[in-house]
């Protein structure tokens, strides 16, 4: 009897504070098909790379990156990189709080 009593009021304690032990992602909205994004200036890319998902500014160009090297779509200042920005903006003041 004395061993299971431990064993009960671990199994209690995970049962009743599983709430604590996960984090919630933020909702990213239209940013959440980026695979790459910066809301703050460009980026290079130095060497042969893959990119799996679109990628995007919404200030400044990109050099280094020909669409040969993305699978998806390149956004460059125009409505999606905005709405994108926009959605960055939100999710880190969701996490900021």
């Amino acid at each position: 009897m004395k061993t299971f009593l431990p064993k009960y009021l671990i199994i209690l304690l995970l049962a009743l504070i599983p709430r604590l032990n996960y984090g919630q992602a933020p909702n990213l909205g239209s940013a959440s098909s980026f695979a790459v994004f910066t809301a703050a200036g460009a980026f290079t890319n130095g060497g042969a790379t893959q990119i799996t998902g679109d990628i995007g500014t919404n200030v400044g160009e990109f050099s280094g990156i020909s669409p040969e090297m993305v699978i998806g779509s390149i956004h460059v200042v125009n409505t999606a990189s905005a709405e994108a920005g926009t959605d960055v903006a939100n999710a880190y003041g969701e996490l900021s709080n």
